[in-house]
């Protein structure tokens, strides 16, 4: 259901937390739910893509361009980035699942067979047609083995997970959505698990949440925004200001938000290796400089 106001957000434990409407977090959300969890949803943008909520997302590629105008790569809004993308759908492959020296200092946490067992349930999120992502053309033969031609794409239908899931989501009595919260900081417990989420509105408004469980799903880019600007009060966190995991390689540079208050990071580079791949790429490198002035989600 949705709760256009910050009414319930302060003052009581929550008990699932998910950062970030797009389609991890709608997905885990509505997963969640059916297993009978109340689940709280925050949003940074509104229903729909606003000039507003965009600001938040603005950034300025350097080095040579290798990825799209954030305007265009990335939108806060119920949904997110799917209202955006052409939804060609395209697993990860075993070699991406594999320590490989000088590529990443850290590997996934899981295999790729563990993976692989949850591509009929992507397929159904994302109503792509069955999880079948190969199939050899005939009368088509390959001489040299290095080159296949056998890989599918298959394309979500809608493309954007909102008008796919909106109707579950406002239906369901276990999660409440809640628009125009963006998470400015993290305040930690003394076992390092965050203990509690600050919340801000477009009009001011501050909310500090707390939940059981915090669950991150802002995206790739959105995600390490965030997580850099907590660095600023907790330099310690996430690897410290040197940081490199298998999704993403940062450094920073840090200056504080007049507009929020938020310490966000106005000057950063950073190096994402695409953990989806899409069918227009099928990984990539992004060096930014952000410019914005709020944090995601």
């Amino acid at each position: 259901m949705l709760a256009d106001k910050q009414d319930g957000l302060s003052g009581r434990d929550h008990n699932i937390c998910i950062i970030g409407s797009g389609p991890i977090g709608i997905v885990t959300a509505l997963e969640l739910a059916r297993q009978g969890q109340a689940v709280t949803v925050l949003e940074s943008g509104a229903h729909m893509a606003s000039v507003e909520a965009s600001r938040h997302s603005r950034a300025e590629i350097v080095g040579t361009p290798k990825h799209a105008d954030m305007m265009v790569a990335v939108q806060r809004s119920l949904g997110g980035t799917s209202n955006l993308w052409g939804a060609g759908c395209v697993p990860l492959d075993p070699i991406d699942f594999e320590r490989r020296p000088g590529l990443t200092d850290a590997s996934w946490p899981l295999e790729y067979r563990d993976f692989a067992r949850y591509f009929a349930d992507a397929c159904r999120y994302a109503n792509c047609g069955p999880p079948v992502f190969e199939d050899e053309p005939p009368g088509v033969a390959v001489g040299d083995r290095a080159f296949r031609c056998s890989n599918l794409i298959r394309f979500a239908d809608p493309s954007s997970f909102r008008i796919a899931h909106e109707a579950e989501i406002m239906r369901s009595r276990r999660i409440a959505l809640h628009l125009d919260a963006t998470v400015t900081g993290m305040e930690f417990a003394a076992d390092g698990r965050i203990a509690s989420v600050t919340v801000r509105r477009r009009t001011g408004e501050v909310a500090s949440v707390k939940a059981k469980v915090f669950i991150v799903a802002c995206g790739g880019i959105e995600t390490a925004r965030l997580l850099l600007g907590v660095q600023r009060t907790a330099s310690g966190r996430f690897g410290g200001s040197m940081v490199r995991s298998g999704a993403i390689t940062w450094a920073i540079s840090p200056a504080r938000s007049r507009r929020c208050g938020f310490p966000v990071v106005r000057s950063m580079r950073v190096s994402i290796f695409s953990g989806v791949r899409t069918a227009a790429t099928r990984a990539g490198a992004l060096s930014l400089r952000t410019t914005s002035s709020a944090g995601r989600i």
